[in-house]
């Protein structure tokens, strides 16, 4: 069943990251975050427009590259929800995704975990 608002197809765009080599080689590889957000998607009925990765970078900072693109296309309303795998692939301290969560809210994009409710 899709999930529509409107009667438009919601548009998601996913996230992934490692900061380390360990992770990179556990579940939280980029490959696994890739393919569960992939079939989280396609279960709810969204078409994934764009795929973000940042590998060896930290939730620390928001001074990822890929994750400052994907605000740039949010500005854009390039997409209406971010997929991520787990909320701390978006950011590591709550400081951080707060902020975001309130200016992408402002945007009409929603955050989203795969094994996280909401």
């Amino acid at each position: 069943m899709s999930k529509e608002t409107g009667g438009k197809q919601l548009r998601c765009c996913v996230y992934a990251r490692v900061s380390t080599e360990e992770q990179a080689e556990r579940d939280l590889s980029i490959p696994f975050q890739l393919e569960r957000c992939r079939y989280h998607a396609q279960c709810k009925g969204w078409d994934v427009v764009k795929e973000f990765v940042d590998a060896g970078e930290s939730a620390r900072t928001d001074k990822r590259p890929q994750f400052q693109q994907m605000i740039g296309a949010a500005r854009t309303k390039a997409f209406d929800i971010i997929l991520v795998h787990k909320f701390d692939r978006f950011a590591c301290n709550d400081y951080d995704f707060i902020v975001y969560e309130k200016k992408l809210g402002d945007l009409g994009i929603t955050v989203e975990s795969v094994s996280e409710p909401g």
